[in-house]
């Protein structure tokens, strides 16, 4: 199981360089689950506050693989964060959402399935001249 991958290397500088981490979740084979999957992944970049992207996904919504609110308790550990993808879980409280996500994130993209809200309020710049180069 991955998970017990994820877990044994749960340790802080197991990876020193380790500034990305992308991790999408497409398929399984028949009857595998492994409820630990997610949480074990969130456990693992919890130590790594100058990640500075991160994407954790399941794609198709794939139950037994752990993904659910939870995982989303990992963000505000994230000091250095600019890049986040990340799915909503029908079960994130919609206020809490836009509490989690670092104010240092910049680009941010969410997926959120049918059963699923979000509440967050996104802040515009303007730039106040716009140079026009020939």
């Amino acid at each position: 199981m991955l998970s017990t991958v994820f877990r044994a290397y749960a340790k802080p500088n197991s990876f020193p360089t380790l500034r990305k981490l992308s991790f999408v979740l497409m398929g399984a084979a028949n009857n595998l689950a492994d409820p630990d999957l997610f949480p074990s992944i969130a456990e693992f970049v919890r130590g790594y506050g100058t990640l500075d992207a991160l994407c954790m996904s399941n794609v198709h919504d794939l139950a037994g693989f752990g993904y659910d609110a939870g995982i989303w308790g990992v963000l505000p550990s994230f000091i250095n964060l600019r890049t986040l993808l990340i799915d909503v879980t029908p079960d994130m409280p919609p206020a809490l959402s836009a509490w989690l996500i670092p104010r240092s994130v910049t680009v941010l993209e969410f997926k959120v399935s049918k059963q699923a809200t979000i509440d967050i309020n996104v802040r515009c710049f303007l730039l106040s001249s716009v140079r026009a180069f020939p």
